[in-house]
């Protein structure tokens, strides 16, 4: 598995304070059988970004891990003036292994108008902003038509792991659920800051998906979709089958799943996707399939 969202980088923000509580999260993480993490401190007013010393930061505790984890840089992008200026100047060392994937984070107390412009112009610089944790901010979960209006702008949605196994209350795990079920989301991302409350965890994640929308095994979608954030990782799209009995059974999901190049990861799945009509796909989707076709 793979985490694009994790503040797991020491005394930079609010995550672990020092080394130590560092490694016991990726100790967690590798137990979890996550593999690849992405360092995502915040960009924000309240914590300043250097990049400089994100990268040491980052070279430091891989250097004590080794290859039993394997660690990229981004960060936790929120969208204010001030950011927004630093992001013309030089966008890369923001985003996600320096691609062109850039997390971005919303006010929880007022969102103007005026984002939907930004987000589109964040587009035009070439850049695929994610909207994390929209399950978490008040705002969007009272007005999802915003989120809904983003999406066919071509942003890319994450939930937080915490918010599918009800760690973030009743409310941000039954709109997280449900969003799921809409299409809205592509990515599961821990947005680990210790090793308690919010630890370094996928699995109990996809552990509580299954349990809602049925235990058969995820199934590959018909199209492959190359995501080049980290080298030797992919981006599939699958379709989730519920079970026979569920409230859901009879009607099917997808979701965009991060994997390893070379993984087995069909090895034992059923055989249901034969016939499959596609899925009217993202528009960021079908950019990205043009950009592949052209490689």
């Amino acid at each position: 598995m793979v985490d694009l969202h994790c503040h797991i980088l020491p005394g930079i923000d609010d995550g672990p304070a020092d080394i130590e509580e560092s490694l016991a999260m990726a100790e967690s993480a590798i137990n979890d059988g996550i593999t690849h993490v992405v360092a995502t401190p915040h960009c924000s007013s309240e914590y300043r970004f250097d990049y400089s010393r994100v990268q040491h930061l980052r070279d430091r505790l891989q250097s004590e891990l080794g290859d039993r984890l394997k660690l990229a840089t981004g960060c936790d992008f929120h969208l204010n003036p001030e950011n927004v200026e630093a992001l013309r100047k030089s966008a890369s060392r923001f985003c996600i292994n320096q691609h062109d994937y850039l997390l971005v984070e919303f006010n929880e107390i007022a969102i103007p108008p005026s984002m939907d412009d930004t987000l589109h112009d964040l587009q035009l610089k070439g850049l695929r902003p994610v909207v994390t944790h929209p399950e978490r901010n008040a705002i969007l979960r009272r007005q999802p038509e915003r989120l809904a209006a983003w999406l066919r702008l071509g942003c890319y949605v994450q939930v937080t792991a915490g918010s599918l196994t009800g760690t973030f209350g009743p409310r941000a795990q039954e709109d997280s659920l449900c969003w799921i079920e809409r299409g809205f989301v592509h990515f599961v991302a821990s947005d680990a800051h210790n090793t308690r409350r919010r630890p370094l965890r996928l699995q109990p994640a996809y552990d509580a998906v299954s349990k809602q929308f049925g235990e058969e095994r995820p199934v590959p979608y018909l199209s492959i979709i190359r995501w080049p954030l980290l080298k030797g990782v992919t981006c599939r799209m699958y379709r989730i089958f519920p079970t026979k009995g569920s409230r859901h059974a009879g009607r099917s999901f997808f979701l965009l799943v991060c994997t390893l190049i070379g993984k087995d990861v069909e090895a034992n799945l059923p055989k249901r996707s034969k016939g499959l009509k596609p899925l009217a796909q993202h528009p960021a989707h079908r950019s990205l399939n043009a950009t592949n076709s052209q490689a």
